[in-house]
């Protein structure tokens, strides 16, 4: 009979903490919060904003496409080789990077230019003898440029 009394007061124990935390939240954010009464922080001044920072090292190649006759094969097809020799299995990154200014009609119309110059330089690339798996297309947009260019990085 001792037995059942010490499960039986167990029971009850757990029965009596389970009620007590019923009442009680768990912690998340708020928990952690500023109190209430605490006046709220003073505005920081506004930084200059500046244009995000491309990560990594310089391209490999900028091709400008301001001057849509410019003959870019032969320059790119050296600096192609040239990181193929330095490491056969590399993988290069072709970015169209439009200006980031005037209309939003103009703004879209630079994106798709872009994008159209990056896709023929990856083309360009591919007839090298690069295979597509180690070929990546991007775009961005970039304040400080100022017609539209493709950028060759590697990695």
């Amino acid at each position: 009979m001792h037995g059942h009394s010490g499960v039986r007061r167990r029971a009850l124990a757990a029965l009596a903490v389970t009620a007590m935390l019923a009442g009680c939240q768990l912690p998340d954010q708020r928990t952690f919060g500023a109190a209430p009464d605490l006046p709220p922080a003073p505005p920081r001044p506004a930084a200059a904003k500046s244009p995000p920072a491309w990560p990594g090292p310089p391209p490999l190649a900028t091709i400008q496409f301001a001057n849509r006759s410019a003959d870019y094969v032969g320059p790119l097809g050296a600096a192609v080789q040239a990181a193929e020799a330095r490491k056969p299995d590399v993988v290069f990154m072709i970015v169209g990077v439009a200006p980031a200014g005037g209309s939003p009609a103009a703004q879209q119309a630079a994106a798709a230019g872009a994008a159209k110059a990056a896709r023929a330089v990856m083309q360009a690339i591919e007839r090298m003898g690069v295979p597509a798996t180690r070929l990546l297309l991007a775009a961005r947009t970039d304040p400080t440029v100022k017609a539209q260019q493709v950028e060759v990085y590697v990695r």
